[in-house]
């Protein structure tokens, strides 16, 4: 399967779209004033190799640790 540049750039708002939506869920649903009030957290998309596809413009700091957590996951 091969994209144009439209197509891949339609896909990547996409994918982000699914993170920030993801954040929007997991804000309104929280107890933590860490996470509701503060808006300490991230959301990300990865692969099936654990490959991080798309993340939300949350607290880009998690993302170093997620992608040892996918490795392990993966694995």
């Amino acid at each position: 399967m091969s994209l144009d540049a439209i197509e891949l750039g339609l896909f990547s708002s996409r994918i982000t779209a699914v993170c920030e939506e993801m954040g929007a869920v997991l804000r309104h649903a929280a107890f933590s004033p860490n996470i509701r009030d503060r808006l300490d957290y991230s959301c990300a998309v990865f692969d099936a190799q654990g490959a991080l596809c798309a993340q939300a413009a949350h607290i880009p700091v998690h993302l170093g640790s997620m992608a040892y957590a996918m490795a392990g996951v993966v694995s």
